[in-house]
């Protein structure tokens, strides 16, 4: 049987043979349609090789949450979208960072006990940093540790981390704005800035640089000084000066007259003026595309951030375009500069990237490589960036006495808004021609305004032809001893005569209808202020600092009278309401000492805390008043009339 199978086998097998040597052979290839396409499931698989990762384990970077300090906070993200949620981890700061030492100690223990994490970042490095830094390094020394910002004691800082990035170089700018000035068309330099920053070392050391190069690049400067914002003035007013002095600047030196400010808070009133004045601005304080331009140049409102404006655009981009098209409308371009980046997000990215050529062992374990750090900078911010260490000029004491080579400042390359060769040199709007310039000792007057007055007269009768006096109009006149201002003056603006520290008697015989924010304020010598019966309002902080005030008549049609409006008045004895009032606000009369007694209608319903000083003051009200109820709350001394 088995001989039989095999038989058959060996049969089909030659069958087989024959039958394939048979068919013919194909020596055309079938068209490309006649190839069938293979199905899905027919394909074959493809091979996906692994993407390299950027480097072995993960970087941690801390730092204030969004409404702490978004720019760093949106740095951190930067590089999270970047590299992945895997290879780096972002936490944050808990709000209330001084009273939660504890809690910042947990957050970096967790970081440093997770082996896989090579390096970490703080931006800031708020209080209780080191505490928390010294927990870490009880667990690991193999870490990489960047401090920015750091606010602790220098010395200790240096010591515990390998890099510290501590801010922009004020110092250095005394050389790199002259130069900017200058490529922007500068003849002028309008030096801005108030006593109280004059006395810190980095200011006063940069003026100097900004003397010695503006003197040897055929610039005048020009120190000019403002209202301290901190002052009894307060921020409003600041910006309210700013606003009225830029074109009376740019008037007095011409446009092409560049400006600088030592103070954050002026930087959007700066700003605004001089691009309507159609001036030159070099940098803001804290250069950035983000400081001042967005609100000064309407691209975001009051309050609202950068990041939100931008939308889902990137916000970088967004807000340099859309500063670049508004100073087009303006005719602005070529003259106006900033930095390209903040150097609050310039700082996180620069030093993410720096860490991760380290842990590739791309720079010295030891030490820091400055051309990479430069170059890692660079490639963020798009222009040059330089790094200096602390200790390399004598004004670094402001920081800490001695040197430290791993604490570096920043500067970079500026960023123009447009090419100044592309600029047509006429502004958008030609300022108004000054109507008769005087001369020192006169009055600046156009169009029935006393814009400024100049001289250093004692007494001053405002001539008839005036109608109104500017914001500022007499500010600092500290000759001034009494002045008349006639029936035709119907206003008074805002610190007219702020400062006039000799002033003492004013007789107001015009019509007006208000007394402005600060219009006397700091006049220490006033002792006798006639208010006509016509006004209806005084403002915030008009008579504050007047403390030879003895005595004032409030008129019967004052319906309004602002906050601190006669704070520190030292001298008032006495001062009655009159019954068109109906609130007394925060701060009217704190400070006035010798106040024995305030006269309180029962038409005021309505009054705030700290508004006068407590005893001895004595209260006069009616029975069942506001006033009655407020003195039995703060136990002060009250009388029924």
């Amino acid at each position: 049987m088995k001989r039989c199978i095999a038989i058959l086998l060996l049969l089909t097998l030659l069958f087989t043979l024959i039958s394939c040597a048979a068919k013919p052979v194909i020596t055309e290839v079938p068209a490309p349609e006649e190839i069938p396409t293979p199905t899905p499931e027919e394909q074959p698989e493809e091979i996906s090789l692994p993407t390299p990762e950027p480097f072995p384990g993960k970087i941690a970077i801390i730092t204030n949450g969004i409404f702490g300090s978004e720019e760093e906070y949106r740095s951190a993200m930067h590089m999270v979208g970047k590299y992945g949620e895997d290879k780096i981890i972002h936490d944050i700061w808990p709000v209330k960072y001084p009273e939660e030492r504890e809690k910042m100690i947990g957050i970096v223990q967790q970081i440093a006990e997770d082996p896989e994490v090579k390096a970490l970042i703080i931006n800031p490095a708020v209080q209780n940093t080191l505490a928390a830094v010294d927990k870490l390094l009880e667990i690991r020394d193999d870490m990489f540790l960047v401090a920015i910002y750091p606010t602790e004691n220098p010395p200790d800082v240096a010591a515990r981390f390998n890099l510290v990035l501590y801010d922009m170089d004020g110092i250095m700018m005394g050389d790199a704005m002259p130069v900017q000035a200058q490529k922007l068309g500068a003849k002028t330099l309008v030096h801005l800035s108030f006593p109280r920053h004059m006395s810190y070392p980095l200011i006063s050391a940069r003026y100097e640089m900004l003397e010695e190069n503006c003197k040897i690049l055929g610039i005048e400067l020009i120190s000019h000084f403002v209202p301290d914002p901190t002052g009894d003035i307060g921020m409003a007013g600041a910006e309210q000066f700013i606003r009225d002095e830029i074109p009376k600047l740019v008037a007095k030196y011409g446009q092409n007259t560049a400006f600088f400010c030592t103070n954050c808070g002026l930087q959007v009133p700066l700003i605004y003026s001089v691009v309507n004045a159609h001036a030159i601005y070099i940098q803001p304080c804290c250069p950035s595309p983000f400081h001042g331009f967005p609100l000064a140049l309407g691209l975001k409102s009051e309050g609202e951030s950068v990041f939100d404006a931008a939308g889902k655009q990137d916000a970088m981009k967004y807000i340099v375009d859309m500063t670049i098209e508004k100073l087009a409308e303006k005719n602005m371009l070529g003259r106006v500069s900033t930095w390209p980046v903040p150097v609050s997000m310039l700082n996180t990215v620069a030093a993410t990237e720096y860490v991760i050529k380290w842990i590739n062992g791309e720079v010295p374990k030891d030490g820091i490589d400055t051309a990479v750090l430069e170059q890692c900078m660079a490639d963020y911010a798009g222009v040059k960036c330089y790094v200096r260490s602390l200790g390399t000029h004598e004004a670094d004491s402001y920081v800490t006495e001695g040197a430290y080579d791993n604490w570096l400042f920043v500067t970079m390359d500026y960023l123009t808004y447009g090419k100044a060769e592309d600029n047509i040199q006429k502004p958008a709007q030609t300022p108004p021609p000054i109507i008769n310039p005087p001369p020192n000792g006169e009055m600046w007057i156009e169009n029935g305004v006393l814009i400024e007055y100049r001289g250093h007269d004692k007494k001053i009768v405002i001539p008839a032809e005036i109608t109104a006096i500017a914001n500022w109009a007499f500010w600092g006149c500290e000759n001034l001893q009494s002045i008349t201002i006639p029936e035709g003056v119907v206003s008074i603006g805002g610190y007219a005569f702020y400062g006039c520290s000799n002033l003492s008697s004013v007789d107001i015989l015009g019509s007006l209808t208000a007394i402005n924010s600060g219009t006397f304020a700091n006049c220490s010598k006033l002792k006798k202020a006639i208010i006509p019966a016509t006004v209806t309002s005084i403002g915030d902080r008009a008579f504050v600092g007047c403390s030879s005030l003895s005595t004032i008549e409030i008129p019967a049609a004052v319906t309004s009278i602002g906050r601190s409006a006669f704070w520190d008045c030292s001298g008032l004895e006495s001062i009655t309401i009159p019954d068109s009032m109906t609130s007394i606000r925060w701060s009217m009369f704190t400070g006035c000492t010798n106040l024995q007694y305030i006269i309180i209608p029962a038409s005021v319903t309505s009054i705030e805390s700290d508004s006068f000083p407590y005893p001895p003051v004595t209260i006069y009200c009616t029975e069942g008043s506001a006033a009655e109820q407020f003195a039995k709350e703060n136990d002060i001394h009250y009388v029924i009339e």
